[in-house]
């Protein structure tokens, strides 16, 4: 039976290749953060301590940040919560693996 899951270490994300990282908080810069997005260096960190929903959902936070750095966090909650829940019911999203 095959698998339907994907291993993500790198994402392409407006031209760019972001490289993915799960870590330990403290190695975002504000430890009550998820992850974090860091456009000068081309990395997106997640917080390895949270269910696999909880990283898919703050993947697609920080992707989000990487492709418009000028919406604000609420937005940015918002459109990432949206989105994980629409392709989720709507069995558009595989598991995602780190």
């Amino acid at each position: 039976m095959q698998s339907n899951s994907k291993k993500i270490h790198r994402l392409k994300v407006g031209g760019n290749y972001y490289t993915i990282k799960l870590v330990d908080r403290e190695d975002i810069s504000n430890e009550r953060d998820s992850g974090e997005c860091n456009a000068a260096k081309l990395s997106i960190k997640i917080g390895e301590d949270m269910p696999q929903g909880a990283k898919e959902v703050t993947l697609i936070h920080e992707i989000l940040h990487a492709l418009n750095i000028t919406l604000d966090e609420k937005d940015i909650e918002f459109l990432a919560q949206g989105i994980y829940q629409v392709l989720k019911d709507n069995n558009l999203k595989t598991e995602w693996k780190f």
